[in-house]
């Protein structure tokens, strides 16, 4: 009778056992699909910014030669030139025109291979080379031909892409680009994984850019279909189709790996975007194996079916089992808060990897920020220069002065732009801890806030501090105001609200005592308010906790607080929060300020030392701007000798006294600072100035070390530099 107790329990015992493996294996198999499912979604998030950001890098790539045929195209040369074409003048403004043309190539040792004036036909007027030694590329339709880019072909079957621009009499201005060329710069160093890469398509489908030569210039479906007739290729076409249509978008497909001798069929992932050109698009995809994604998945979900499996086997007995399910309750117990630890270490592990990428993807977009701000400062420098001293020559009754005036009043409103976006991507050169501004390092950060505000949300300011300064870093600071009006804006995306900022002084005896021992006399109070939906009680206490985070997967790194409570606390201030639930969130932060602005010295008066210095040496690299301060400081009745060659420049120098050097600090030859330090070496009473369209470090240190006398920011006025070497020589 016991026994038979016994067996009932046992039985019983054992199938409640066999119900929780059956769950357990059901609930591992939900987990599984659905962290595939997220993995997948993150994998194909990435895939498609590499895409994007392949796609533009590609589009500024080809608009940046496209706005060098436009420089050309109105140079005045070029211009007469073009006009004698039709003239018995006709052999000789070819040769001007190809004169024009080897110049610009010479000066700016671009990547492409030939320049062309081209007329309505397509017949080549004159150019780089002696004759027009290309032609359309297999699969290129004439039609084609005729449009502002197209693909060709040298007699060597190597691919070029040809974009151009109108001229005048209905021609053609074209650039002949390398492809091969064009990818090493924007894509080829894109890895997915360890087979996966970047390829560059026309919207045709002719294969532009890949890894693999031998898939170059073919047609992605037919010309494979030729070396292959034996592949299954109904996805691949479905997927190209989408792609033809000029969408960004990511697919799950069936290929093949064609970078390899005998190429398997596999799943791949592919996201793909189009880079708009003028006529048309290039089409930009990025292609994974579908298998790095889910196999780590996979055999990880193995291992643990295994274990379950292993753990039925191994109960020797439904008896034992029932015992030893009792006895060893809490060491599973245990185990279980042991994994869900080992789970959050793992969590964390990947946040920290994300951050990183983050990071690394932030210092990409702020060294690409950085160059193109000093290449509108190159583009800006003639503009205003020229407008500047054509302002000093005409009537202020005449019909131009106006237009001149606002082409003036633009580009000051452009260089405050690129100044501001400047601050975003300026490293620890600017880090430096110096007496700032604060009501005018606040204005400006709120300024950038201004232009980003979505339509729900207005923005009001109270800034009281004009006379107040602070002993920091503008970049720190202005990365703080964004951060936290960015947050406050996203909390009223949804219904939209008020951001109040306020700044207001404070005596030392008024602070809070959070801020501890007295520093100062005064102090700075900086107020941000949001009307969002405010913050938990229960979150408050951590929102400064480095990778914590209240925002949704994907939307947040949790170091954005973290970063500000850093940065105030290294101005030697302190941040705190106020929040209430449905009311709106405050923070204010606190910085010592000094109510006593740096004093400059005066300007001498301009006839005292403007005899003191007259011959004067212009290096840079750009013809534009070398032409323009030539004739700005020549006008000034100064003598300009000028050099687009910095190495020319330093010959002449250690042959010729000279009073004054004013180089570019960005060419190709050497560095602004190289030619200083040559130059100082060859004459110690040689002033020496440097043009820039940032400062950074290397600067910074030639003016410490006395390398340089002065440096000043692009784009500037003649004028400016005048009144930089009336106080250089007034010292």
């Amino acid at each position: 009778m016991i026994q038979k107790k016994w067996n009932r329990k046992i039985v019983l015992t054992g199938f409640l056992w066999l119900v929780l493996v059956v769950v357990t294996v059901t609930f591992l198999i939900g987990i599984y699909y659905e962290r595939q499912k997220e993995i997948v979604s993150q994998t194909e998030e990435q895939l498609l910014t590499i895409s994007q950001l392949s796609a533009s890098n590609i589009t500024n790539y080809v608009n940046n030669f496209l706005s060098d045929l436009e420089v050309i195209r109105e140079d005045a040369r070029f211009l007469e030139a073009s006009k004698e074409l039709k003239t018995d003048q006709k052999q000789a403004a070819k040769r001007e025109i190809r004169e024009i043309l080897a110049e610009y190539d010479s000066v700016k040792k671009s990547a492409a291979a030939d320049l062309y004036l081209l007329d309505r036909n397509g017949t080549m007027l004159s150019g780089t080379s002696e004759t027009f030694r290309y032609r359309l590329a297999e699969g290129t339709l004439r039609s084609q031909a005729a449009n502002s880019n197209a693909v060709l072909e040298d007699a060597n079957g190597k691919l070029y892409l040809a974009v151009s621009t109108q001229a005048l009499e209905g021609n053609r201005l074209a650039v002949i680009l390398d492809v091969e060329a064009m990818y090493q710069k924007t894509a080829s160093f894109i890895k997915a994984g360890t087979k996966g890469y970047t390829m560059i398509k026309t919207s045709s489908g002719t294969i532009l850019m890949h890894p693999a030569s031998r898939q170059i210039g073919l047609d992605v479906i037919t010309g494979r279909e030729k070396l292959y007739p034996d592949f299954d290729y109904g996805e691949l076409k479905q997927l190209i189709e989408h792609q033809k249509s000029g969408k960004s978008g990511v697919e799950i497909y069936h290929s093949y790996w064609w970078t390899e001798e005998q190429p398997e069929r596999v799943v791949k992932i592919s996201a793909y975007a189009p880079a708009p050109l003028p006529d048309g698009f290039l089409i930009v995809s990025t292609v994974m194996d579908y298998s790095e994604v889910s196999r780590p998945l996979w055999e990880g979900m193995a291992r643990m079916l295994a274990i379950c499996f292993l753990m039925v086997f191994g109960i020797g007995g439904f008896f034992y089992a029932m015992i030893e399910v009792v006895r060893n309750r809490e060491k599973y117990r245990r185990e279980n808060e042991y994994l869900k630890k080992l789970n959050n270490r793992l969590q964390e592990l990947q946040e920290k990897e994300e951050q990183i990428s983050h990071n690394q993807r932030l210092q990409t977009i702020g060294t690409l920020t950085g160059g193109i701000a000093h290449e509108f400062n190159n583009l800006l420098t003639p503009i205003m220069g020229y407008s500047g001293l054509l302002l000093q020559s005409v009537p202020r009754e005449s019909d131009s002065y106006e237009d001149l005036r606002e082409i003036y009043q633009s580009s000051v409103k452009a260089k405050e732009i690129i100044r501001q976006i400047s601050l975003l991507s300026r490293k620890k050169a600017d880090m430096e801890f110096r007496k700032i501004p604060l009501q005018q390092t606040l204005e400006q950060s709120l300024r950038v806030v201004r232009s980003v505000l979505p339509a729900g949300v207005r923005m009001e300011t109270d800034l009281r501090l004009q006379k107040s300064h602070v002993m920091g870093s503008e970049t720190q600071l202005n990365q703080v105001m964004l951060n936290l009006c960015t947050n406050a804006i996203q909390a009223m995306e949804e219904k939209g609200g008020l951001l109040r900022v306020t700044g207001t002084l404070i005596e030392s005896a008024q602070a809070p005592k959070i801020l501890g021992e007295k520093l100062t006399d005064y102090y700075a109070k900086i107020v941000i308010e949001d009307q969002g939906p405010g913050i938990d009680p229960e979150v408050l206490p951590r929102i400064f906790d480095p990778f914590f985070t209240t925002k949704q997967p994907g939307k947040g790194t949790g170091l954005g607080l973290s970063i500000v409570q850093n940065v105030v606390e290294s101005h030697r201030g302190k941040i705190t929060v106020s929040s209430q639930k449905g009311a709106g969130t405050a923070f204010t932060f606190y910085l010592p300020v000094d109510e006593e602005p740096e004093r400059l010295p005066e300007r001498p008066e301009e006839p005292e030392h403007r005899a003191q210095y007259s011959r004067i040496v212009v290096v840079d690299n750009d013809l534009k701007i070398v032409r323009m301060l030539k004739k700005g400081l020549t006008k000034a009745g100064l003598s300009v000798t000028s050099f687009s060659s910095p190495k020319e420049a330093l010959a002449y120098l250690k042959a010729n006294p000279c009073d004054v050097l004013i180089t570019d600090y960005s060419m190709p030859e050497m560095l602004g600072t190289e030619l200083a330090f040559s130059a100082r070496e060859a004459d110690e009473k040689l002033k020496i100035v440097i043009l820039a369209g940032f400062i950074n470090e290397d600067i910074l240190e030639a003016k410490q070390k006395r390398i340089i006398d002065d440096f000043l920011l692009k784009p500037l006025l003649c004028e400016d530099i005048r009144q930089a070497l009336d106080l250089l020589f007034s010292r």
